[in-house]
């Protein structure tokens, strides 16, 4: 089961089956040329990576959230609606983990629902990615607080990290993360500049 403790940087992962590998540090290059720059993910068998701080998280053969996990979710970390009070949290299939600090980062995970937009904001005080664990989702830019002006998705599938949606000065567009099925997602906060 997803547990923020057992997250922590290794220098070396060795991959059999299906894992999704987050790059924290310096661009690392595969053995093919493919470059995992910093804060790229991809999902990977069969492979060995090096780096100096990565993140690892085998996921199998399972790329949705089980009803066991949804469940481990619900019963283990926050209802949102504890958090962020916001009607829209209200009663919604929607938890999220405690944080764990490494180095200049922290990092958590958020479970929702299947079909769930999680709530259009345009501030925050760090900057911030996202990367997909299970199940799929999309992050969504817009014109203004207003689901109607949306102008852009980038769909998120287990082992997607998305683009920075942050500029130099921590200025954010209206955006959000919505769920397309149930979805475990980690997310990712500094406050030093990611780049």
């Amino acid at each position: 089961m997803l547990d923020v403790k057992d997250i922590k940087f290794v220098k070396n992962v060795n991959i059999s089956n299906w894992t999704i590998v987050l790059n924290c540090g310096k661009p690392i290059t595969l053995h093919d040329g493919t470059v995992l720059n910093n804060l790229e993910s991809g999902l990977f068998q069969n492979l060995e990576i090096k780096g100096d701080k990565l993140l690892a998280f085998d996921i199998g053969n399972e790329f949705e959230v089980s009803d066991k996990l949804a469940e481990h979710c619900r019963n283990n970390w926050t209802p949102v609606f504890e958090i962020f009070p916001f009607e829209i949290f209200k009663n919604a299939d929607f938890f999220r983990s405690p944080k764990i600090r490494l180095g200049d980062f922290e990092f958590y995970f958020w479970y929702c629902g299947e079909n769930f937009s999680c709530g259009i904001h345009n501030e925050h005080d760090f900057f911030e990615l996202h990367t997909q664990i299970l199940g799929q989702g999309e992050m969504q830019k817009f014109n203004n607080k207003d689901e109607k002006t949306i102008f852009y998705r980038e769909q998120l599938s287990p082992g997607k990290t998305h683009k920075p949606f942050f500029t130099a000065e921590q200025k954010y567009p209206y955006h959000q993360y919505k769920s397309i099925s149930k979805c475990v997602w980690l997310a990712i906060e500094s406050n030093k500049k990611f780049y």
